[in-house]
């Protein structure tokens, strides 16, 4: 398990004021919070850092390659040779993906939701009608 005297030594002085901040002010934060840092460098390869809060003051940035080179925390899958790839399973998706936006002129909010399964919802009470967004 990784302490944050550990992660404070991997720190570099200097930050982005726009790189997102992980909190660490007791040992048992440093877990959850590197884990949090590896899922956002995960998600995107284009993230770079970190900036690492203790009792709110800025101890510094965690850079993606020094995060990555602590002991992972537990429970936390690292990418490896073919993470990316992917596998089907035989058969159809029985899903429907609904696409809700806002309907003020000019509002560039969107909403996409997964509905399972892909039958339309209907009526308890008239099972012929099919429920609908209200």
């Amino acid at each position: 398990m990784t302490s944050i005297a550990t992660l404070t030594n991997r720190l570099d002085r200097d930050h982005a004021e726009d790189a997102p901040m992980i909190v660490v002010d007791e040992e048992e934060d440093v877990a959850p919070a590197l884990a949090a840092a590896l899922r956002y460098f995960d998600a995107d390869d284009t993230h770079e850092a970190v900036i690492v809060l203790n009792r709110g003051r800025v101890l510094g940035s965690l850079r993606r390659l020094d995060a990555y080179s602590l002991p992972p925390p537990l429970g936390h899958q690292v990418r490896g040779y073919g993470a990316a790839d992917q596998s089907l399973l035989p058969g159809a998706a029985r899903y429907d993906m609904v696409t809700l936006t806002c309907p003020r002129p000019g509002c560039p909010t969107q909403l996409g939701l997964v509905l399972y399964p892909a039958r339309k919802p209907r009526c308890t009470r008239h099972p012929d009608q099919v429920l609908a967004i209200s």
